[in-house]
């Protein structure tokens, strides 16, 4: 019961106690229900207060969530060349990785060496990386590469097959293997691979390695990482 439907109650009992004349007679009955009805008058805004429901909460918005293999990046370090044939390069490089889209990279490398001789290595292309669990990305890419050292040069499409896996949440492993169809020569493999040592989750250092079963030469790297997504 209401607590103000409770007081008139008391009241009217009390008024009413030991008088049972008074209930009786009709405008006491009139007046009784009349009292009563305005009780209820005022208890009705409470119990339909009570009633009403709470409103729903509203859901905190969704905060998009990184992946740990990214794509979007650039890359600077030091590269080398050693090789039994035509002797050993020192120089430089420059990579940088764009996915404009989900499961869908474009890239562009750029390697200059000094040394037994000068030697100029560039290459774009275009790759797409498929997660098959968690961390482990498959990768294929596919491009052209320009290789000009001294005074020739070998040009050609490329295709590579490769993964990238998370085996820490600072330690990426990665490897590849790279087929190159020369314009002019014959067909040449180069397999290895690498590592990423994340600072932070947009700095990392870098490091690879890569064997060219045709010729025989070691290619070695190093370098930093900057991933702005």
């Amino acid at each position: 019961m209401d607590k103000i439907s409770y007081y008139v109650f008391l009241i009217i009992s009390s008024f009413t106690a030991g008088r049972p004349d008074l209930l009786s007679s009709s405008s006491a009955m009139k007046t009784t229900l009349a009292i009563l009805a305005i009780a209820g008058s005022f208890a009705m805004p409470s119990l339909a207060g009570n009633s009403a429901k709470a409103p729903a909460p509203i859901a905190p918005p969704k905060e998009e969530v990184r992946r740990a293999l990214s794509y979007d990046y650039v890359e600077i370090g030091y590269a080398s060349i050693l090789s039994h044939d035509a002797g050993d390069f020192y120089g430089g490089y420059a990579n940088v990785s764009w996915s404009p889209t989900n499961n869908l990279y474009v890239f562009g490398r750029l390697y200059g060496f000094g040394g037994s001789d000068s030697a100029l290595d560039a290459s774009i292309g275009a790759g797409v990386y498929v997660p098959l669990f968690r961390d482990f990305d498959f990768i294929l890419e596919a491009g052209y590469n320009f290789f000009d050292i001294g005074d020739g040069n070998q040009n050609g499409l490329f295709i590579s097959p490769g993964f990238r896996t998370m085996v820490t949440s600072k330690l990426e492993l990665n490897a590849n293997a790279t087929v190159t169809f020369p314009e002019d020569g014959d067909t040449s493999v180069a397999v290895g691979g690498g590592f990423v040592y994340y600072l932070r989750p947009d700095l990392g250092l870098t490091g690879g390695y890569y064997y060219d079963l045709e010729d025989q030469s070691h290619f070695l790297q190093a370098g930093v990482r900057y991933i702005w997504r």
